[in-house]
């Protein structure tokens, strides 16, 4: 059991979970991650904003429990 927890989690704030949906807060927490993560780095900086960017394949490998309609 103790190498399920030495991966990296999907952590879930609660209260966005409430308003907007389990699967949409998973996927908007992600982005955030993401887009801290440049950031910090100072990578993909345009225009006065940071972004992020995951192919269709690359979002189902983030996240391969969530089909086109939600959960698998």
């Amino acid at each position: 059991m103790d190498k399920f927890f030495k991966r990296h989690p999907l952590v879930v704030d609660k209260n966005l979970a409430k308003i907007f949906g389990l699967n949409e807060v998973l996927v908007l927490q992600q982005i955030n991650y993401w887009l801290e993560l440049n950031k910090k780095n100072n990578n993909n900086f345009h225009e006065g904003r940071y972004w992020t960017y995951n192919t269709l394949e690359e979002w189902r490998e983030e996240f391969p429990f969530l089909s086109s309609r939600g959960v698998i």
